[in-house]
């Protein structure tokens, strides 16, 4: 907002100077100034209005007026982000941060893209270097570090948060969910080794077989036992045998969702849900479209799903 401000000042500026003497060049780059503006503002206009592609063509007559203008490179990528086009996102908010490499909001938008990307590792280094700066987005690093499995990094941070009053409700919140999955893990292990015989005699008919009904016995353990590494490949691999199989669809979505992937999990519930005959199946998947969409705080989109589930489970 200061580049623009800076604009309309000048702008002010020009209209004191209404004199036969004002140089056609400065009549010019007034008129450059004024239509930048205009442009620029309606960008603004049209993003809040949800019209995303409207905005980029404003930015576009901006770009011609001025082609190193950090707003207009920051505008731009938000609206490509919000088109889902994360290579433009990225693309024109990296040459926003070469003109302003530590403005925050940027920094922000730019580990948001890095994140629907799921670049975890890149978008820890630029989160690093907002924190260093800004400690109190240290809940963010913790997030980041959870996603990427950086267990040792997490667990560092957050001992140093809790010593420098940083500690938040997200933090606290990422704290006992990974002291639930330490303890799962530690569980688990000794459980799987009792049960390892009979689980890799199971695996070892499904390769042999291939059929649906061990895959689906495989799925349920993995399911069970909070195996989601495990549960995602089989349930990925069942795919390419099962197309049409909606419990497969469900428990790799599921299983994109407990490893962060909520665009990738909704992805698999849109193609998957149209295989769905049973009424609870098809409120399961909305139930995963609720959690993917509660991750991603799009608040519409979660009521919207949950009146579904609920319509299924009323008529049902």
């Amino acid at each position: 907002m200061k580049q623009v401000f800076k604009y309309s000042t000048l702008v002010i500026g020009i209209c004191f100077f209404q004199t036969i003497a004002i140089a056609q060049t400065e009549v010019s780059s007034g008129e450059k100034r004024f239509n930048f503006e205009t442009y620029f503002f309606e960008a603004l206009k049209q993003n809040a209005i949800e019209n995303y592609v409207k905005a980029i063509e404003n930015l576009e007559n901006c770009l011609e007026i001025d082609r190193e203008n950090t707003a207009v490179f920051f505008e731009f990528s938000k609206n490509y982000f919000q088109l889902k086009k994360y290579f433009e996102a990225e693309l024109f908010i990296d040459k926003a941060l070469v003109l302003n490499p530590l403005n925050k909001f940027m920094l922000i938008h730019k580990v948001e893209i890095l994140k629907r990307k799921q670049d975890y590792k890149l978008a820890i280094e630029i989160q690093q270097k907002l924190v260093k700066n800004y400690p109190e987005y240290s809940d963010g690093l913790l997030e980041l570090f959870f996603l990427n499995k950086n267990n040792k990094e997490a667990e560092q941070l957050i001992l140093k948060m809790e010593m420098s009053g940083l500690s938040t409700l997200k933090s606290n919140e990422l704290k006992d969910l990974m002291e639930l999955e330490n303890r799962k893990e530690i569980v688990l292990k000794p459980i799987l080794k009792g049960q390892n015989q009979s689980f890799e005699e199971l695996k070892n008919r499904y390769l042999q077989h291939k059929e649906y009904s061990i895959l689906k016995q495989i799925l349920e353990i993995e399911l069970q036992q909070g195996l989601f590494d495990l549960m995602f490949e089989d349930s990925k691999n069942g795919l390419e045998l099962f197309p049409s199989q909606p419990f497969v669809y469900r428990i790799n979505a599921l299983a994109l969702h407990k490893l962060g992937k909520y665009n990738e999990s909704n992805d698999v519930l849109t193609n998957g849900i149209d295989f769905v005959i049973d009424k609870e199946e098809e409120a399961l998947f909305y139930d995963i479209f609720v959690l993917n969409h509660q991750k991603m705080n799009n608040t519409s989109e979660v009521l919207k799903f949950k009146q579904k589930s609920a319509q299924l489970r009323k008529k049902h």
